[in-house]
């Protein structure tokens, strides 16, 4: 995980095509170098095969508008009505699958929020607003954004409410599998992990 970050960190920028310069332009403009993305986004999440944008850039579009909302109540319609924004203008890509509908991508958005509300970036109160109560991490370095992902991958490990989301991930690899196996596994309506990710903390 950690070395599939280094990579999106290294040559992300690289690849410059119209996509990648109005993603780029985004961040630049939000004062983001596109190399050194937060910290807290480009990790995966059980239903993140729900998208064809890597985790890191899809992530980051969901802090942006958090942090662009400091202060101010957010909800989860107004950050859905961002990221549809950025799905028209091509900024980000859903995976499209047959017989799936096509707001399936809001799942895996659902299941990263949770993720940080679990480790105690994002609170949620009634009425559906979302508050980001803890400063997220800004690397300026590349030795920073090593001791940073270090960091934040220990406390995932030590916070006893992500066991379920290590299970289901299966190490990274069920990203890879289809909506039809992942039926079979009993992994969607079946699975007690991918259900405690919707529950309130």
């Amino acid at each position: 995980m950690a070395r599939t970050k280094k990579q999106w960190r290294r040559t992300f920028p690289l690849y410059p095509n119209q996509t990648v310069r109005r993603i780029c332009a985004d961040f630049y403009q939000a004062g983001i170098v596109p190399s050194l993305f937060p910290t807290e986004a480009g990790w995966p999440v059980p239903r993140g095969y729900l998208w064809e944008t890597a985790p890191f850039i899809w992530q980051t579009y969901v802090l942006l508008f958090l942090l662009g909302k400091t202060g101010r109540p957010a909800t989860a319609v107004s950050l859905f009505q961002w990221l549809d924004d950025k799905i028209r203008t091509g900024r980000l890509v859903p995976r499209r699958l047959p017989l799936v509908g096509r707001d399936t991508y809001r799942e895996a958005v659902g299941e990263y929020l949770h993720w940080l509300s679990l480790l105690g970036y994002l609170r949620r109160e009634e009425g559906d607003q979302l508050h980001l109560v803890k400063p997220l991490s800004f690397p300026s370095t590349v030795d920073q954004m090593i001791h940073q992902d270090a960091a934040l991958l220990e406390q995932i490990h030590q916070t006893s409410a992500l066991s379920c989301y290590w299970s289901t991930l299966e190490f990274g690899r069920v990203e890879k599998m289809s909506r039809k196996q992942e039926k079979m596994n009993g992994m969607v309506n079946n699975n007690s992990c991918i259900d405690y990710l919707y529950k309130e903390e």
